[in-house]
């Protein structure tokens, strides 16, 4: 009677695929320093461990200095979001009572100071009534916290409210990822969804740790559905 022998073939794998970068730094240099100490058992390896173990610290430096550019874009990012709530405050909830007990129902003065009268349509002042033709959608705040998502929040720029502008179906977002430049034209970004009640959430991939991502949000017409009004250019980066 003739035995068969079952042969394994081994097969060697690295276990690299899906790894966060702190995780795939560490493997990558505990497998390359491995190497390194035992070059003798793969005959003429290519490339040498040396060159790879300089190439993996070379990574590690960029995602240091990646890290401390997100802790400042995050540092940014919270003080431009003061600064706009506090001048929002100023002129809305200081300076307007004060306006409207100074003008003495003299809509005039009023619009002599800049502000607006709500219910007059005599003039293209931008009115406190929150039409999308006189505000523009504000990304005042981007959460990078969570590994490889970001959640945006949308406000209005004369209410400071996530509150939609009368005449806006909804608010879309649009976003470039990567680019050592802000975009010219939202026109030319990618159009990742609609914001839902002044939120948005998009998560990222591995390959795109590291990079900036560029967001405009963009008010559309209920009519039309044509763009209205769009915020600035906002920035941050994926960890």
């Amino acid at each position: 009677m003739t035995q068969r022998r079952l042969i394994k073939k081994l097969i060697v794998t690295s276990n690299l695929q899906g790894l966060s970068a702190g995780r795939f730094l560490q493997r990558t240099k505990g497998i390359s320093n491995a190497m390194a100490a035992n070059i003798l058992l793969v005959t003429n390896i290519l490339p040498l461990p040396a060159t790879v173990i300089t190439k993996i610290e070379a990574l590690e430096t960029l995602h240091e200095d990646g890290v401390q550019m997100q802790i400042a874009q995050k540092e940014n990012t919270q003080l431009i979001e003061s600064k706009t709530n506090e001048i929002l405050d100023i002129i809305t909830s200081q300076w307007a009572p004060q306006v409207q007990t100074a003008a003495d129902g003299d809509i005039a003065k009023v619009k002599l100071l800049g502000f607006s009268v709500k219910g007059d349509n005599s003039s293209n002042i931008a009115m406190l009534t929150g039409r999308a033709e006189e505000s523009h959608p504000i990304i005042n705040n981007i959460d990078t916290n969570t590994h490889q998502q970001h959640t945006l929040g949308i406000i209005n720029s004369i209410t400071g409210t996530r509150k939609l502008p009368a005449d806006a179906k909804h608010t879309n977002v649009y976003m470039q990822v990567g680019g050592l430049t802000p975009p010219a034209d939202y026109k030319k970004m990618e159009y990742v969804g609609i914001a839902q009640k002044g939120k948005f959430v998009t998560d990222f991939d591995n390959a795109d740790i590291g990079k900036t991502v560029y967001y405009v949000a963009v008010y559309i017409d209920k009519i039309s559905l044509k763009a209205l009004e769009y915020s600035p250019i906002m920035t941050a980066m994926i960890n």
